[in-house]
């Protein structure tokens, strides 16, 4: 029986079982019919009986044959094979035969909606906020201000932690020596080299600054690693704590003569 109906010469070939996709919880009828089995097969005497009957039919041509012609006798009644498969499917899928495209479906969706106002017409993206209008309470504004000022202190303090760790890695560049023993010889004891992390202000690290009373800073760039925009937007931030600030670019070092004069006008600024 196993050679006869397996394969394109069982009926059943390519047809879907009626329990396809159903559950013990989505249907009674799969739990009725476990719970049928689990009687059946659990009596001996059933299983022998069972068991008998399957190698009678399958040594005997003439029982195969009564069995197929029972199986293709059912199955060729107008509308059986398609009861059969849609059961268990959903009702979207039932009664539908071919397999539509991509471009098909889309070309039907386009003739569904033509003559019909698309529902965002006249909008033109413009975006609405849902809560428009609406009145915050005191408690829960006074809650998200809280919130946000957490979360800002905690990047900030990640931040001001990688920038000291990127700061220690650093070493003082051959034009910031210079400006030190420059400041010195002419200012001894007045000025400090801050540019490892000692002193950070506005999360931002300067490299000298003074430390007799003067709120003072002094900034040495080089050409290759600084562009020409960076040294106002330096002198803006520090100039929010009320500092002041010179610029030295490697350039300004190449005259000793020139950075002496600049320094010292420096000094004497009110």
């Amino acid at each position: 029986m196993s050679e006869r109906m397996t394969g394109p010469n069982n009926p059943m070939w390519g047809v879907l079982g009626w329990s396809r996709g159903l559950t013990a919880k989505t249907d009674t009828r799969i739990s009725k019919r476990a719970a049928s089995l689990k009687r059946s097969w659990s009596n001996p005497v059933v299983r022998a009986r069972r068991s008998e009957i399957m190698k009678e039919v399958g040594s005997r041509p003439t029982l195969r044959e009564k069995a197929r012609a029972t199986m293709l006798a059912r199955w060729a009644k107008p509308g059986e094979r398609q009861r059969a498969s849609n059961v268990g499917k959903a009702a979207w899928a039932r009664g539908r035969k071919e397999k539509v495209s991509l471009e098909i479906r889309r070309e039907r969706m386009r003739q569904a909606h033509l003559g019909k106002t698309p529902w965002n017409k006249g909008l033109h993206g413009v975006m609405r906020a849902w809560n428009k209008g609406l009145k915050m309470p005191a408690s829960f504004r006074e809650k998200i201000r809280l919130a946000w000022k957490k979360n800002y202190a905690a990047h900030a303090a990640a931040s001001t932690a990688a920038l000291l760790r990127s700061r220690r890695q650093k070493r003082q560049t051959g034009i910031e020596r210079k400006v030190e023993t420059t400041l010195l010889r002419l200012f001894p004891g007045e000025w400090k080299y801050v540019g490892l992390g000692d002193v950070i202000i506005g999360r931002k690290v300067p490299d000298f600054i003074n430390v007799n009373g003067q709120k003072k800073i002094v900034e040495v760039y080089g050409s290759y690693w600084h562009k020409k925009e960076d040294a106002p937007r330096r002198k803006k931030i520090f100039r929010r704590y009320g500092y002041k600030t010179l610029i030295l670019w490697d350039y300004d070092l190449m005259n000793d003569q020139q950075l002496e004069k600049k320094l010292i006008a420096f000094a004497r600024e009110n």
